[in-house]
């Protein structure tokens, strides 16, 4: 499972964000670090958690990228990404 591709240029950083149900934890594949701790609420089957990744891009021209991971365990996740020219 993965966020979506979206096409970027060289010069942009990658945020991401992945959303998570139940105890499971996130572990986003290569490239991808973590930008801010974990936040959960809630506790068992009702337990919601955001896992917020970063990834710089310097590639070539329209490149597609996506936030892809997996789950420690199971349950449903969802991922969106932006990119951000850096400055």
């Amino acid at each position: 499972m993965n966020s979506g591709s979206i096409c970027v240029n060289g010069g942009h950083e990658l945020f991401g964000v992945v959303a998570n149900t139940n105890v499971s934890t996130f572990d986003a594949d290569s490239g991808w670090t973590d930008l801010l701790p974990t936040q959960s609420g809630g506790g068992g089957a009702a337990k919601r958690t955001l896992s917020p990744e970063v990834q710089p891009f310097r590639g070539g021209p329209c490149v597609d990228e996506a936030l892809t991971g997996h789950l420690t365990g199971s349950g449903f996740w969802q991922a969106a990404i932006i990119a951000v020219r850096e400055t």
